[in-house]
């Protein structure tokens, strides 16, 4: 105990794997005769996009840890931090140039997944949740939920992701430096609403276009809304929004 509440730890590590999805794996490919033409706005070699039977499955080791601590019975604080070392990862839209994919000396600008290898993610994580049930009357029905993660990531040497425009190590695929989300709730039993909002950095898609170049996700923020009201035992009418 501590201070009248309650610490709690809790730890833990697991190895996991994951397939590629299935319509990467295909071995199947389309090539466009006459896509590379300049004179249809082609860099002069034509385009395939293939599947790959080679890929390896991701796998992971993750290591996680956290300290919660329990002020009340409608009160949680808890500070978290998690970490992933991983083996192999798959990257979608990735263009190859200039592959020989016949065997017959025509080459292709090739776009397909390929296996990205060597790199960790870990990160922190403060939430906080708590009733407002020290309010009066009717305003102790309210709620606040609240967490802040952060981001960093670093690959295997030798395995770093390069950007073809300025040669930069581009981060880790899905991964945003900072994210955040917030609640607000309000529940007497019967009736009940939330409104939250979710926050996160723009993040590197994993996916290239047709030059090469990576793609970016922009920063977004989702606000949504639900109202739900609970008429009988047997029956409930909900309302939600998203933007």
């Amino acid at each position: 105990q501590l201070f009248n509440g309650k610490l709690l730890v809790r730890t833990g590590a697991a190895k996991v794997m994951a397939r590629p999805a299935i319509d990467l794996l295909a071995p199947n490919v389309t090539c466009t005769t006459g896509s590379g033409d300049p004179a249809r706005g082609g860099d002069g070699t034509d385009d395939c996009t293939a599947g790959n039977p080679n890929l390896k499955p991701y796998r992971a080791t993750k290591y996680d840890l956290s300290v919660e601590y329990y002020p009340s019975r409608d009160t949680q604080v808890s500070l978290a931090t998690f970490r992933t070392d991983i083996g192999t990862y798959v990257r979608k839209g990735i263009v190859n140039r200039g592959v020989n994919f016949y065997g017959d000396g025509r080459l292709f600008d090739v776009t397909q997944a390929i296996n990205g290898e060597g790199a960790k993610t870990q990160g922190i994580e403060l939430a906080g949740r708590t009733a407002l049930s020290f309010l009066p009357g009717w305003l102790s029905n309210f709620g606040v939920d609240a967490n802040y993660t952060r981001m960093a990531f670093s690959y295997a040497k030798g395995n770093e992701l390069i950007s073809p425009l300025d040669g930069t190590v581009l981060p880790y695929p899905g991964l945003s430096k900072n994210s955040y989300n917030l609640g607000l709730w309000y529940d007497d039993g019967n009736f009940n609403a939330r409104l939250a909002y979710a926050y996160r950095d723009k993040y590197y898609t994993g996916n290239n276009d047709v030059s090469g170049n990576p793609n970016f996700a922009d920063k977004t923020g989702y606000l949504d809304a639900k109202i739900q009201w609970k008429a009988s035992k047997n029956f409930t009418l909900a309302l939600e929004a998203k933007n």
